[in-house]
C-alpha cells in the first residue's frame, strides 16, 4: 500500500451527487411534461381569448413574439369592427379561467428540482439550506458528468493533501460561496 488514505469526502459527493440526480430525474420529467402541456392549453386558450392580460412571465413561456402577434391581429380586427366590444364581466370571467391556467403552470414549475432545492439570490439575507443543495441539482447526464469530472480531479488531489477536515470544510465553504456570488452578480436571477 503506498500510504493513500481512501478519499471518503470525495467519495460521498460524488454518491450525493449521483443520488440526487437519480432523485430528482424522474420528477422533472414529470413536472416538465405538465408544464409543458399547461403551457399548450394557455396558448390555445390564450388564442381563443386574445383580449386576457398576459403578464411578463407568461409573454416569455407562450413566445413572447407570437403573444404579440396574436395580440396585434385582435386589435386590428377589433380596429376594423371584425367583432364587437367584449363585455367586462365576460373579460373578466374570462381573465380568471386564465389566471388558473397560469397558477397551474407555477404550480408544476416549482414542482421542478431547480425550483425546490436550487438556490434563489433573493435568500441570500436569509439563507436557507438551497445554499448548499443547489450544488446537488444537475440538467442532464452531461451537466453531471462535467462536474463530477472536476470533483474527481480536484477532490482527490485536495483531500489527500489538506486532509478529510479541512477538505469537508473547503467543499461546504466553497459550495455556499459560489451561490453568493451567483446572487452578487445576478442579484434578480432566478433558480
Amino acid at each position: 500500500r503506498s500510504g493513500r488514505r481512501t478519499s471518503w469526502v470525495t467519495l460521498a459527493v460524488v454518491l450525493a451527487c449521483v443520488a440526487g440526480f437519480l432523485y430528482t430525474r424522474p420528477i422533472d420529467e414529470q413536472a416538465d411534461a405538465e408544464v409543458e402541456a399547461l403551457v399548450e392549453r394557455a396558448w390555445e386558450y390564450f388564442e381563443q381569448h386574445p383580449y386576457v392580460h398576459v403578464d411578463e412571465h407568461m409573454a416569455e413561456l407562450l413566445g413572447e413574439s407570437d403573444v404579440t402577434e396574436l395580440r396585434r391581429a385582435f386589435a386590428l380586427e377589433l380596429e376594423r369592427g371584425g367583432s364587437p366590444p367584449i363585455p367586462g364581466f365576460v373579460v373578466q370571467h374570462d381573465q380568471a379561467a386564465f389566471d388558473r391556467i397560469a397558477e397551474q403552470i407555477d404550480e408544476a414549475l416549482g414542482a421542478q428540482s431547480f425550483h425546490r432545492f436550487g438556490f434563489d439570490p433573493a435568500t441570500l439575507t436569509d439563507p436557507d439550506e438551497t445554499i448548499v443543495t443547489y450544488a446537488l441539482v444537475h440538467d442532464d447526464w452531461l451537466h453531471l458528468a462535467a462536474n463530477l469530472v472536476l470533483v474527481i480531479a480536484l477532490g482527490l488531489f485536495l483531500e489527500e493533501v489538506w486532509g478529510r477536515a479541512i477538505y469537508t470544510v473547503f467543499v461546504l465553504a466553497a459550495t455556499a460561496a459560489a451561490a453568493a456570488g451567483y446572487a452578487v452578480l445576478d442579484p434578480e436571477g432566478g433558480v
